[in-house]
């Protein structure tokens, strides 16, 4: 059972730094950023903490020399502590002051791993395979080495978490979140530490404990709880609070996807008639129209798509004639529709009569007399300060006014209207002179 969480927490972790070191690899800005491949680092230093410790692997590594397993893991530990920190650093400071802090850490670092090495090989553990527990009082240099990796690891979480803290209160939303997450798996990791740090000097100065074993599962016992258990526990919730501020917006995007393109074809008719008035409202950026990247993000086609028709509508207004709306508003409510549904009707309305009077050439006259501007009738005209420029409100009701263009009757009944308006004026046909012929 141990085995198989360490071993699938490494394979987790491994996984994430793959997938960090490759997104830096692929942009110049992250290429240059020591913070981003701190990440990458701290991922993969994680995993081969636990792939180092899971107790199958330890029985391999034990056969080289005692215990080398948990000298490697503890190793890894440190490096990814230092790769957090340096992480958090970056993400703190501007990278000049974060790199003139980074240093005196990579020091401290350096002495500790070093003296954990000197100690550990030093101590000449005679078992292939046990736990440390069972030499600390007749190998005091052992003790010497757990100590060093306690001090260590603690003040690299305690500078950590102060800093995730510090910085939180200055963001919102999944960073915010997933620094406080960060700070939830420091407090977790130090509460590890200071048991580990209790237990490995009571049994210094008197023995091992008679029921010190190997643990079968992870939380079968406090003592199993607190030294792997709790670990585990710790490192997920850190990685969890590390990936959030990634993985957030990639899950709204899965989510709301369905959503945004069912939007984006619905608002196509909307953007056909206009399109085919005004050619000239597409954008022609190379990287906007044939990116693989707009290509792939909904959301960006849904944005460009409704900016396009923005740019289409504020074309065609000096085309629009308030009395078409007038007319449009009269009968839309003696029809019964109101709220968004009427408002998206009449601009329906005033946006096909708009855009026959383009094609003609013929713009609108001024505003009718005495009865103002109809655009006032309503909250909803497009181009008015009440709308919300948000993206989502405005592909809202973008989308109500496609699907009246595309199925309200009104718009035929205009133009037969319209079409008659056009004959009356005209007049009758004019009879040729009989003494002409």
């Amino acid at each position: 059972m141990v085995t198989l969480l360490f071993l699938s927490v490494s394979a987790l972790t491994f996984v994430a730094a793959g997938y960090r070191a490759y997104r830096a690899l692929r942009s110049p800005r992250d290429r240059s950023n020591p913070g981003r491949w701190a990440l990458a680092g701290l991922l993969g230093a994680l995993g081969f903490a636990f792939l180092f410790l899971a107790p199958a692997i330890q029985e391999i590594e034990g056969r080289l020399y005692p215990n080398l397993g948990r000298l490697l893991s503890n190793t890894a530990t440190l490096t990814a502590a230092l790769a957090a920190l340096t992480l958090v650093l970056y993400l703190a400071y501007p990278q000049e002051q974060a790199r003139t802090r980074v240093p005196r850490r990579l020091a401290t670092y350096v002495v500790s791993v070093i003296a954990m090495w000197v100690l550990f090989f030093v101590s000449d553990i005679p078992e292939s395979r046990g736990l440390f527990s069972e030499y600390y009082s007749t190998h005091p240099t052992l003790a010497g080495y757990v100590l060093v990796y306690s001090a260590y690891l603690g003040t690299v979480l305690v500078d950590l978490g102060r800093l995730t803290l510090r910085y939180s209160s200055a963001t919102s939303g999944a960073l915010r979140v997933g620094l406080r997450l960060l700070a939830l798996g420091c407090l977790l990791g130090l509460s590890y530490i200071a048991e580990k740090l209790v237990s490995t000097l009571r049994q210094t100065l008197h023995g091992p404990d008679a029921a010190a074993e190997f643990c079968v599962h992870p939380f079968e016992n406090f003592g199993c709880t607190m030294a792997v258990g709790m670990p585990a526990i710790s490192v997920l919730v850190m990685l969890i609070g590390i990936s959030l501020p990634v993985a957030a917006p990639v899950v709204v995007r899965v989510v709301r996807w369905p959503l945004e393109y069912r939007v984006h074809r619905e608002l196509r008719p909307l953007w056909n008639a206009l399109y085919s008035a005004v050619p000239e409202i597409a954008l022609t950026s190379p990287q906007a129209v044939t990116g693989s990247y707009a290509r792939r993000d909904v959301g960006m086609r849904l944005y460009r798509r409704v900016i396009e028709i923005r740019d289409g509508v504020l074309v065609v207004r000096p085309y629009r004639d308030p009395a078409v709306e007038l007319w449009a508003a009269d009968r839309a409510s003696a029809a019964g529709l109101a709220g968004d549904e009427l408002v998206a009707t009449i601009e329906a309305v005033g946006l096909a009569a708009g855009i026959d009077a383009l094609r003609r050439g013929s713009p609108a006259t001024a505003a009718v007399d005495e009865e103002g501007d109809p655009a006032d009738a309503y909250p909803g005209r497009l181009g008015r300060a009440e709308i919300e420029p948000e993206l989502r409100s405005e592909a809202a009701f973008l989308r109500l006014v496609s699907r009246a263009f595309v199925s309200s009757p009104l718009i035929g009944e205009w133009r037969s209207v319209a079409a008659d308006r056009e004959n009356v004026a005209a007049g009758p046909a004019e009879e040729p002179n009989p003494d002409e012929r």
